[in-house]
Protein backbone atom coordinates (compact mmCIF):
# COMPACT_ATOMS: atom_id res chain seq x y z
CA UNK A 1 0.00 0.00 0.00
CA UNK A 2 1.24 3.49 -0.82
CA UNK A 3 2.36 6.10 1.68
CA UNK A 4 0.18 9.18 1.38
CA UNK A 5 0.91 12.85 1.88
CA UNK A 6 -2.13 15.12 1.70
CA UNK A 7 -1.80 18.90 1.58
CA UNK A 8 -5.58 19.47 1.44
CA UNK A 9 -5.71 20.89 4.97
CA UNK A 10 -9.39 21.83 4.74
CA UNK A 11 -10.50 18.22 4.16
CA UNK A 12 -12.46 16.69 7.02
CA UNK A 13 -10.35 13.52 6.71
CA UNK A 14 -6.94 15.28 6.84
CA UNK A 15 -5.00 14.37 9.96
CA UNK A 16 -1.44 15.69 10.18
CA UNK A 17 -1.10 15.75 6.35
CA UNK A 18 -2.21 12.13 6.19
CA UNK A 19 -5.71 10.70 5.87
CA UNK A 20 -7.87 9.35 8.67
CA UNK A 21 -9.53 6.90 6.27
CA UNK A 22 -8.18 3.41 5.54
CA UNK A 23 -9.08 3.61 1.84
CA UNK A 24 -9.42 6.48 -0.61
CA UNK A 25 -10.68 6.65 -4.18
CA UNK A 26 -8.97 8.58 -6.96
CA UNK A 27 -11.36 9.70 -9.70
CA UNK A 28 -10.28 10.36 -13.28
CA UNK A 29 -11.25 7.63 -15.72
CA UNK A 30 -10.06 9.66 -18.73
CA UNK A 31 -7.20 11.46 -16.94
CA UNK A 32 -4.28 12.57 -19.09
CA UNK A 33 -2.58 14.62 -16.34
CA UNK A 34 -2.85 15.13 -12.58
CA UNK A 35 -5.34 18.00 -13.03
CA UNK A 36 -7.78 15.46 -14.51
CA UNK A 37 -7.81 13.44 -11.27
CA UNK A 38 -9.56 14.08 -7.95
CA UNK A 39 -9.80 12.59 -4.47
CA UNK A 40 -13.29 11.12 -4.41
CA UNK A 41 -13.35 11.06 -0.60
CA UNK A 42 -12.80 14.81 -0.13
CA UNK A 43 -15.20 16.38 2.36
CA UNK A 44 -14.70 20.05 3.20
CA UNK A 45 -14.39 20.83 6.88
CA UNK A 46 -12.24 21.40 9.90
CA UNK A 47 -14.60 19.69 12.32
CA UNK A 48 -14.02 17.38 15.25
CA UNK A 49 -12.96 14.52 12.98
CA UNK A 50 -10.19 16.67 11.49
CA UNK A 51 -8.71 17.42 14.90
CA UNK A 52 -9.06 14.05 16.65
CA UNK A 53 -8.76 11.39 13.95
CA UNK A 54 -5.67 9.22 13.71
CA UNK A 55 -3.31 9.97 10.85
CA UNK A 56 -3.04 7.01 8.50
CA UNK A 57 0.11 7.44 6.36
CA UNK A 58 -0.23 4.04 4.62
CA UNK A 59 -3.56 3.15 3.07
CA UNK A 60 -5.25 1.41 0.18
CA UNK A 61 -5.94 3.54 -2.87
CA UNK A 62 -8.58 2.57 -5.40
CA UNK A 63 -7.83 4.41 -8.64
CA UNK A 64 -9.98 5.05 -11.72
CA UNK A 65 -7.11 6.72 -13.62
CA UNK A 66 -6.36 3.76 -15.86
CA UNK A 67 -3.91 5.85 -17.90
CA UNK A 68 -1.62 6.27 -14.86
CA UNK A 69 1.65 4.37 -14.69
CA UNK A 70 0.95 3.51 -11.03
CA UNK A 71 -2.47 1.98 -11.72
CA UNK A 72 -2.55 -1.81 -11.64
CA UNK A 73 -5.98 -3.45 -11.76
CA UNK A 74 -7.63 -0.25 -10.39
CA UNK A 75 -5.24 -0.08 -7.42
CA UNK A 76 -2.38 2.35 -6.90
CA UNK A 77 0.93 0.52 -6.68
CA UNK A 78 3.17 3.57 -6.18
CA UNK A 79 5.26 3.59 -3.00
CA UNK A 80 4.28 7.21 -2.29
CA UNK A 81 1.54 9.53 -3.54
CA UNK A 82 0.64 13.12 -2.89
CA UNK A 83 -2.86 14.63 -2.89
CA UNK A 84 -3.06 18.40 -3.38
CA UNK A 85 -5.75 21.03 -3.61
CA UNK A 86 -5.31 23.86 -1.12
CA UNK A 87 -8.60 25.67 -0.57
CA UNK A 88 -10.68 23.05 -2.39
CA UNK A 89 -14.42 23.33 -1.86
CA UNK A 90 -15.26 20.02 -3.54
CA UNK A 91 -13.43 16.96 -4.86
CA UNK A 92 -12.89 18.59 -8.27
CA UNK A 93 -10.55 21.05 -6.54
CA UNK A 94 -8.25 18.21 -5.46
CA UNK A 95 -5.85 16.08 -7.50
CA UNK A 96 -3.42 13.21 -7.31
CA UNK A 97 -0.15 15.08 -7.83
CA UNK A 98 1.64 11.74 -8.30
CA UNK A 99 -0.22 10.89 -11.51
CA UNK A 100 2.19 9.76 -14.26
CA UNK A 101 0.78 9.21 -17.72
CA UNK A 102 1.33 5.68 -18.93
Amino acid sequence: MPRLYCSVSNCLHNADSCCSLSLIEIDGVVAQCSEDTACGNFAEGFGTMNNTADANPVLEIVCEATNCLHNFDSRCVSEFISISGMGATNSIGTECSSFCEN
